[in-house]
């Protein structure tokens, strides 16, 4: 009826109005407005695991009641994963929500396959079928674990590492990272080379002087990496503290440095909410010493890195890479990608990515 109404409204102006050509173009453009459907899917993440079964939600609406398929399919390079149709009714105005499932399937160790979920809805009804909306969307496949067949080469970055909650030493273990633990705090004093890796959850109020005991190894020649902080403050830079260090650079970073160490790492949203950092840092002070708060917001910066002249760095990384670890491949494959570059001499430039581990390969086309 509504068509009908607007079609009729459309001829009468037509014959009453000068500017016809005008008149025409909005007509027809309300009426395809008025027929108009759209896709889109709800998940921001495309890291899958291998070997898991995954879920996205596709949310159709309709300006009219619309009857159709909705077809979708994964393609791993030329290699069909899986592709249905199901049959959909949309209700005018109303959302209509798709659950798509698909299960990825197993990789050798060592291997990513970079992937395309395609998904379109065919309406159907008065003789028509036919293709009105489609999107599609870019997944990565991993194997699970970024560290297997690289105990020699993890062995080499001599990795000490202080968790007094025992988190981030059961996850190394499980992915077969070596490293020597630090009983106490006062142990990571003698850390003069290779990582250090603070545990993710610490407080700064329970460990007053962990930041400036991390800056302290890095002038020694260590090279950092303080997993998110979980509360408290910390001075990072005041000139008339002769005990504190000075950085010869530094870099704050917001989530394109994923990218530039991973570029085919998520870097917008993780699993299972979408957020990669509940607690960011943020800088206070302007002329005078420039402090750091750890706070319950996701606006403030994710990473702080400081370099030194003993080539030592400090990276503080407030991504929830232990808490998200079995969420999705991203956070491990980060981690990975950040034990390779704590020990390059260099800041990460903009567009540049780094290379991932040196036995993983990357297949754009393999079968699984």
């Amino acid at each position: 009826m509504f068509r009908k109404n607007l079609i009729r409204g459309c001829l009468d102006l037509l014959f009453d109005c000068k500017n016809c050509a005008v008149f025409v173009y909005i007509c027809l453009y309300s009426l395809a407005s008025a027929n108009s459907v759209s896709i889109t899917i709800t998940e921001e993440w495309g890291n899958l695991e291998a070997g898991t079964n995954e879920e996205f939600h596709v949310v159709i609406k309709s300006a009219n009641e619309t009857h159709g398929n909705l077809e979708f399919s994964v393609v791993a390079g030329s290699q069909p994963i899986i592709r249905r149709e199901i049959e959909v009714t949309v209700a005018a105005d109303r959302p209509t929500i798709v659950p798509v499932k698909f299960t990825v399937p197993p990789l050798k160790d060592n291997v990513a396959i970079q992937s395309m979920l395609t998904v379109a809805f065919h309406a159907q009804g008065n003789g028509m079928d036919k293709t009105v909306a489609s999107v599609e969307k870019s997944l990565w496949f991993f194997a699970a674990n970024p560290f297997a067949n690289r105990e020699k080469s993890l062995k080499d970055k001599k990795i000490t590492l202080f968790d007094p909650d025992g988190k981030t030493q059961k996850r190394f273990e499980q992915a077969g990272i070596p490293f020597d633990l630090a009983p106490r705090l006062d142990a990571i004093a003698t850390v003069n080379e290779g990582i250090l890796v603070i545990g993710e959850g610490l407080s700064l109020r329970d460990f007053k002087s962990l930041a400036e005991m991390c800056l302290a190894a890095a002038v020694r020649g260590a090279s950092v990496l303080c997993l998110a902080l979980k509360d408290g403050q910390f001075l990072l830079i005041d000139s008339n503290d002769g005990a504190l260090p000075s950085p010869h650079a530094m870099s704050f970073r917001h989530n394109d440095i994923i990218a530039n160490l991973d570029k085919r790492l998520d870097a917008n949203a993780w699993p299972p909410d979408g957020i990669l950092a509940a607690r960011t840092l943020m800088i206070s002070g302007d002329r005078g010493p420039v402090s750091v708060e750890v706070v319950d917001k996701t606006d403030g910066w994710p990473w702080i890195e400081l370099t030194f002249n003993s080539h030592g760095k400090v990276i503080f990384c407030q991504y929830d890479i232990i808490e998200k670890w079995v969420a999705g491949p991203a956070p491990r494959y980060l981690l990975a990608a950040l034990l390779d570059h704590l020990l390059a001499n260099n800041l990460p430039k903009g567009g540049t990515a780094a290379a991932a581990g040196p036995a993983e390969k990357t297949q754009k086309e393999k079968k699984p």
